[in-house]
């Protein structure tokens, strides 16, 4: 791809890794931007089935991320007056405690029961929006370091199923897998103990399908003694927590990255690096759709 094409901006944490990767920036999809959502009705359009358009206030934002916790600490460590909405959010969703683990804030157990039994009400349900999305210009608190889902979704792509392939079956899942290593290797770096690492990996792990709705998840209440157990002696020092696997992810490089994560992540590397050969303007890519 030329050097000076307009590029599609990743989260602040990945651009540099992603880049160092590829070797090239990654082609900007302008059909699909959040300032402008390609699935609200504009303006001189007639308002079609409600069951398609989203909701201009909702967006494609009626989805909690994951936030492993290097994101969380980097979301608390930004003093920047900007983003002070959104670090509100996350210090207030540490202090309720619900879904919040060394490895980072997870969706709260009624939302994913609500979220997995919600059928056609994504990008239109409220109650479903995502508790980072600020009202004042609809935008993302969390921006400058949303996850993968979050940072590799698209509703549509320029460049059909090469974008899709790309951003799909091959970035999303190497961020994905870099997101869940580097949050082990964080915990392990900080010494959580080995008794509360036990409890974290057999009964807290990060996403558990059968996880139950209890009477203090619906009232937005933790369980105080799985979560001391998970906590260990940081308990009372989450944010603390949180900072310091901030500062031990952010210098990283790409090589760095690689030599700290698993197999999964070198062979999404790999195919990454594949389908971005693929995309139009690169020496030998296919041509736009």
């Amino acid at each position: 791809m030329h050097p000076d094409a307009e590029s599609e901006p990743l989260a602040s944490l990945y651009v540099n890794w992603i880049t160092e990767l590829l070797g090239g920036v990654i082609p900007r999809e302008s059909r699909a931007t959040c300032g402008s959502c390609a699935m609200c009705v504009r303006n001189g359009q007639e308002s079609a089935s409600a069951s398609y358009y989203f909701d201009p206030v909702v967006k494609c934002c009626s989805y909690v991320p994951d936030l492993h916790n290097f994101l969380v600490g980097r979301i608390l460590s930004d003093a920047d007056p900007a983003v002070q909405q959104g670090r509100a959010t996350v210090e207030k969703r540490i202090a309720d405690a619900v879904g919040v683990t060394p490895l980072g804030l997870k969706q709260p157990p009624v939302y994913a029961l609500l979220y997995g039994r919600s059928l056609e009400a994504f990008g239109r349900s409220r109650t479903l929006r995502c508790p980072y999305y600020v009202e004042d210009g609809n935008l993302c608190g969390i921006w400058r370091n949303r996850e993968s889902t979050c940072a590799t979704r698209f509703c549509k792509h320029v460049r059909g199923h090469i974008g899709y392939t790309f951003w799909r079956d091959s970035l999303h899942p190497l961020l994905q897998a870099v997101e869940k290593d580097l949050a082990h290797w964080c915990v392990l770096q900080l010494q959580l103990g080995d008794g509360a690492l036990r409890h974290l990996i057999d009964s807290g792990r990060w996403r558990s399908e059968a996880e139950t709705v209890t009477g203090d998840a619906l009232d937005n209440r933790a369980d105080q003694k799985t979560y001391a157990r998970m906590w260990g002696e940081w308990r009372g020092r989450e944010h603390e927590f949180y900072c310091r696997c901030g500062a031990l992810v952010s210098p990283l490089g790409w090589a760095d990255v690689l030599a700290i994560c698993g197999p999964s992540t070198r062979a999404y590397a790999r195919l990454t690096q594949q389908a971005y050969a693929c995309a139009p303007g690169r020496p030998g890519g296919a041509a736009a759709d």
